[in-house]
């Protein structure tokens, strides 16, 4: 199984964060997993964290984005009548670079995508079985957020909304499985049409809890 994602799922500082990593760990004690991604120099130290969990990483080094280097991709995202927002904005040329060459080197059983932006890549296996964790309805939450802006920035957001919603039925349509978070949110891939969508919710990692007492002195 190859697995993509635009960062890495460490520290376990978001939600995002704690629910691809515990996912992908749990994926790696039953399956040969290898997660496609792209890392700053900076973060060496959480490639061999994700590791040692059995999570086979392969990434790309990038540098800190720059404003000037977003042009290509937002003006690149109008082109394509696509959303920038929460998609082409992840397309980065190196991550692009790493999945060609990994997936030539060896394509894999099934690809998981995690989160909606690594769809971008899909013309580079478009026969591979496909899952997607979509974390969140997202053309919802960029909707809620153009609602409290005025102005370009609010008509610019409830643009990208309606794009985001149009990838979303694309990723839905396209995936062969769909992990949602909630019930709501699987109606609402059900209905764009998916085919198998799955409630994996978020847990908690009891273990994490073991070193904790249990009840209160009594005294």
């Amino acid at each position: 199984m190859s697995a993509i994602t635009s960062e890495l799922p460490w520290p376990l500082n978001t939600g995002g964060h704690i629910r691809t990593f515990h996912l992908l760990r749990a994926l790696a004690r039953e399956f040969k997993v290898r997660l496609l991604t792209v890392v700053e120099p900076d973060e060496a130290e959480a490639v061999e964290q994700l590791r040692s969990e059995g999570i086979n990483v392969r990434a790309a080094f990038v540098g800190p984005r720059r404003p000037w280097s977003e042009v290509p991709r937002v003006l690149g995202a109008a082109l394509r009548r696509e959303p920038y927002v929460l998609y082409r904005r992840h397309g980065r040329a190196a991550l692009r670079r790493l999945v060609r060459q990994e997936l030539k080197w060896q394509m894999p059983d099934v690809v998981h995508l995690d989160h909606l932006d690594p769809f971008v890549f899909r013309p580079l296996f478009p026969g591979v079985p496909l899952i997607a964790d979509m974390h969140n309805v997202y053309s919802r939450l960029t909707e809620r957020v153009a609602d409290e802006h005025r102005g370009l920035k609010g008509i610019y957001l409830r643009r990208e909304a309606q794009l985001l919603a149009r990838i979303e039925e694309r990723v839905t349509r396209a995936a062969d499985v769909v992990l949602t978070v909630s019930s709501e949110e699987r109606e609402t891939f059900q209905t764009l049409g998916g085919r198998d969508v799955r409630l994996v919710p978020n847990g908690v990692d009891c273990s994490a809890y073991a070193h904790l007492p249990v009840g209160r002195d009594v005294g």
